[in-house]
């Protein structure tokens, strides 16, 4: 008989399996990304109805193998409903969960990813954005994101007379340094120091450079991870 074992973790997506199943992708405190099988769950009769929800935090038990985890039950810890109150919001979320899912391998927990899920979930979760507001928290969590998968941005202490943007290097350079440079402003590389220097808490209103940083860091993620993320074209 399989052991048991009980996980608490995010959900990222849902994916229809034959005419009643899914396959549920979560990110966990205890074993990062996994995938498991939701039997039966869109049956009226079924215990899994409404604890499997997007953007839902639940702890779930789970049994079978890791090439194929079945869900044996599920609470939901926290649904983050509001979350869901614009459309803004729901495309940020299908933003990072698209980019911890092509970005992360399987079953390596990762705390600080799962953190910051948790993080940005309660911000999406109790305030009420503007446009502009929802690309500082973009820029703000996808600046955090690639420090924690190893591909932190660089950003120097110093002024650069002519400053732009190394995908290769990863990070801001002279310009004239760097073949594959391109050009950016002299507010975004404040903008990122801005940012750098925040906590989720005490974020900026406003970035005079979001739309230039924003642009920016959806290109160095998709580089970085070699794959596009197709759900950044909505943010």
């Amino acid at each position: 008989m399989s052991r048991e074992i009980k996980v608490r973790g995010i959900i990222l997506k849902k994916q229809e399996l034959f005419e009643a199943d899914e396959i549920i992708t979560f990110y966990t405190k205890e074993l990062g990304k996994i995938r498991a099988k939701a039997v039966s769950v869109k049956k009226s009769k079924s215990r899994l109805l409404g604890s499997l929800l997007n953007m839902s935090e639940v702890s779930v038990r789970l049994v079978g193998s890791e090439h194929l985890r079945i869900i044996a039950g599920a609470s939901v810890e926290n649904s983050h409903s509001g979350a869901w109150a614009s459309t803004e919001k729901m495309h940020f979320f299908y933003w990072l969960a698209e980019t911890i899912i092509k970005a992360t391998p399987d079953e390596v927990p990762d705390p600080q990813v799962f953190l910051l899920l948790k993080k940005v979930l309660r911000i999406l979760g109790y305030k009420e954005f503007s446009a502009s507001s929802i690309r500082v928290l973009f820029c703000y969590t996808a600046l955090r994101l690639v420090d924690f998968l190893g591909f932190a941005i660089t950003i120097p202490e110093i002024s650069l007379s002519r400053p732009g943007f190394s995908m290769s290097s990863g990070g801001i350079v002279e310009r004239s340094e760097s073949p594959d440079a391109i050009a950016v402003s002299g507010q975004l590389v404040e903008d990122l120091h801005l940012l750098s220097g925040s906590t989720s808490d005490e974020l900026p209103g406003f970035l005079a450079s979001s739309d230039e940083l924003k642009d920016l860091l959806l290109s160095y993620v998709s580089f970085q991870i070699e794959r596009s993320v197709h759900s950044g074209r909505y943010i």
